[in-house]
């Protein structure tokens, strides 16, 4: 069963390592959490805020990031929604 945090206000909570794959996070409140290593492929984060979040080398495979926030998240070595990587460094948007 996918977990369901559709509206949640998970500000800085500690998602590191979590496996969130298939969660629903439509419209949660993410801004400066922890979510290095989370595993979030296929995970629904349409119009998430995400601002500050530091997803370093999390997994977004195949996530529906529509309307999401990515302002100043951290995505370093990610694994963006098309499987690409991110380069090491990347901040808001994956390079």
């Amino acid at each position: 069963e996918q977990a369901d945090f559709t509206s949640a206000n998970l500000q800085r909570t500690d998602f590191s390592y979590a496996r969130l794959t298939n969660a629903r996070l439509v419209n949660a409140n993410l801004q400066g959490a922890s979510m290095v290593k989370a595993q979030l492929d296929n995970a629904v984060l349409i119009d998430a805020n995400l601002q500050n979040a530091d997803l370093t080398g999390a997994n977004l495979s195949g996530a529906d990031v529509t309307g999401a926030d990515f302002t100043d998240a951290l995505l370093s070595n990610a694994t963006w929604v098309d499987r690409r990587r991110c380069r090491l460094g990347s901040v808001g948007k994956c390079e």
